[in-house]
């Protein structure tokens, strides 16, 4: 999945350059290609103003777009004349307007609980979630289609961590899998 990430939703996105990247992974890749339409952190009128604008543009690049629902747990009705215009949406994990997910898990992961109640039938994509919020989320995780994380890539633990001499990166693929999967754990997906 292509995501234009966090900062670009809170300070904008640099369009032609996230165009021309789907652009170039949709040829490259010869597997289905998911792209986030930009989105706008905590406004769901602009986020669904860019989903009428660039949707079918990253349908013709090639890339199956995906419909990043900010504000889902105080706006979810203003998508739902949308939602049958994507394969997948994406929820917010990470931060909420009025929350950051690793402070408030369980609020998070309850805010993802309701959204999927609604969204049962949908593939629903989580970006970025905190490991705390996954570890709330417990069986609901069978709802969820895929998430998301750049957690992995630091030390998922102080053994880990001692055990590559204090770095927060893995060196190679070897030791980025074994952090994943320790990772995974922790959250207790596997």
């Amino acid at each position: 999945m292509i995501d234009i990430g966090i900062a670009a939703a809170v300070h904008g996105v640099q369009l032609q350059e996230y165009l021309r990247v789907i652009k170039r992974v949709s040829t490259v890749v010869r597997a289905d290609v998911y792209a986030v339409v930009p989105d706008v952190f905590c406004d769901a009128t602009k986020t669904i103003e860019n989903w009428h604008k660039y949707a079918q543009i990253i349908k013709r690049l090639g890339a199956n777009p995906v419909l990043v629902l900010q504000s889902f747990y105080t706006d979810l009705d203003r998508y739902m004349n949308l939602i049958d215009e994507t394969e997948i949406v994406a929820l917010p994990s990470r931060k909420h307007c009025d929350a950051t997910c690793a402070a408030r898990p369980r609020l998070c992961a309850e805010r993802i609980e309701r959204a999927l109640r609604i969204l049962y039938q949908k593939k629903v994509h989580l970006l970025g979630p905190a490991l705390r919020v996954l570890r709330y989320l417990g069986d609901t995780l069978n709802q969820i289609y895929s998430f998301d994380t750049a957690a992995y890539h630091m030390a998922p633990n102080a053994k880990l961590k001692e055990k590559t001499d204090g770095r927060y990166m893995p060196r190679n693929m070897s030791e980025s899998a074994e952090w994943l999967m320790a990772w995974l754990e922790q959250a207790c997906v596997i």
